[in-house]
């Protein structure tokens, strides 16, 4: 397995290519050896200031990997063959769906199953590009009913069978999920997996660099190993200390666990 960081954990960072670049160095510096693009502002925009054949050549300076993303979903059904020659340009093989837009989760079980088979329809349609596509979990989804039914289970049920799951470990565990059940059902579909710890902190749960929290990472990780997942991807919704050591924190507590 091999360590990659979520950029939305550093997007007050990435908003120019020159803070984009100060990222990648020192990440690289830090041993991370890809990133997760997602919420890089210098990427947004028409033109962008940073456009994904840039970001490619950037990415290749400091010998980091895109090792997959997160983008909106108008443009992953909306404009599919435009997102694949964007991946392509990357060399990325992972496109993930972040968060549904609100549409899907008014409707409930019924919009998540319609989410699924959407996500089947984009998979087939990148395919042949080598493209993935995966979805990415919050609590919310996978929080029971009282029929004891989740709307993840609701979009997969109705998805393809390989569909990737970019699975969020504080997210899984703050639901109240059983996380090995999790990984040892997605076995094989658990290509890049969220690392994120999680501790109670003065009465409220709090998302920490890994190997600040309660996670037990000593069992967690040979089951994502078995699982077949190739990068471990430490993120944090939200910053409880400077960004730069919670980003170093989680690579020198991981490095010597995955090496």
């Amino acid at each position: 397995m091999k360590i990659a960081l979520q950029l939305y954990t550093m997007r007050e960072f990435t908003k120019t290519a020159d803070g984009f670049g100060e990222v990648l160095r020192r990440a690289a510096e830090m041993g991370y050896q890809g990133v997760q693009l997602s919420a890089v502002g210098c990427m947004n925009g028409d033109p962008p200031e940073v456009d994904a054949p840039q970001a490619k050549a950037m990415l290749d300076e400091f010998g980091l990997e895109a090792c997959c993303t997160h983008r909106p979903w108008d443009r992953l059904y909306g404009a599919t063959d435009e997102e694949i020659a964007f991946h392509r340009a990357l060399g990325c093989g992972l496109a993930g769906l972040g968060y549904p837009p609100q549409e899907f989760w008014d409707r409930g079980h019924e919009g998540f199953a319609d989410l699924g088979r959407k996500l089947a329809e984009v998979a087939r349609r990148m395919a042949p590009a080598g493209v993935s596509v995966g979805f990415h979990n919050h609590a919310k989804e996978l929080e029971p009913d009282a029929d004891g039914r989740t709307l993840f289970d609701s979009l997969f049920g109705a998805s393809a069978p390989d569909l990737q799951l970019i699975l969020d470990t504080y997210w899984a565990v703050h639901a109240g999920a059983d996380l090995g059940g999790l990984i040892r059902r997605f076995a094989g579909r658990l290509r890049c997996v969220h690392a994120k710890d999680r501790r109670l902190v003065d009465g409220q749960w709090r998302d920490l660099p890994v190997g600040e929290g309660d996670l037990p990472w000593g069992e967690i990780l040979p089951l994502l190993r078995e699982a077949g997942t190739e990068w471990i991807i430490p993120e944090q919704d939200n910053l409880w200390k400077d960004p730069w050591d919670s980003i170093r924190s989680s690579i020198d507590y991981l490095g010597p666990l995955v090496g």
